[in-house]
């Protein structure tokens, strides 16, 4: 075994860890880093089975939410609101970056009924980060963020 194969593994475990004590809090948790480090396999593995997986990567689930800004909410809603909060995860978000307010709206009007997970790329000048940072910024709305790089 190398030593950056050690390294990259007490890494993985350490944001594993670290993550799936963010993941137990009822917040909105934003996950951004950079392509290809692993936040949207992790965050697969630490969900429930039965999430709300919305992935703005696959051309036609972009467009889809896009076109029809009001998709996202729908989707949402026709969850039950019986039983444990709903996961819903949202990969690539910064391809919609009104699926934002669309989370914060539906969290301040029920924080028991969802948990947000939203993931994408980050650099400090992406329009996404600020927008998210904006919706965010209140008192309101618990957020939890986490970057990976």
């Amino acid at each position: 075994m190398h030593a950056d194969d050690t390294v990259s593994g007490l890494r993985e475990r350490w944001y594993a860890e670290t993550l799936r004590k963010k993941l137990a809090r009822p917040f909105v948790h934003i996950l951004f880093g950079a392509r290809q480090t692993g936040k949207s396999t992790l965050l697969n593995t630490l969900l429930p089975s039965d999430s709300l997986r919305i992935n703005l990567a696959i051309p036609e689930e972009r467009s889809l939410h896009l076109a029809r800004p009001d998709a996202f909410r729908r989707m949402c809603l026709a969850l039950p609101a019986a039983g444990a909060p709903h996961a819903v995860f949202v990969d690539e978000a910064q391809n919609a970056p009104h699926l934002f307010d669309a989370v914060q709206s539906l969290y301040d009007a029920d924080k028991k009924r969802w948990q947000f997970v939203m993931c994408g790329r980050s650099c400090g000048s992406m329009p996404s980060v600020h927008r998210a940072a904006a919706c965010f910024a209140g008192a309101r709305t618990r957020c939890s963020w986490m970057t990976i790089s």
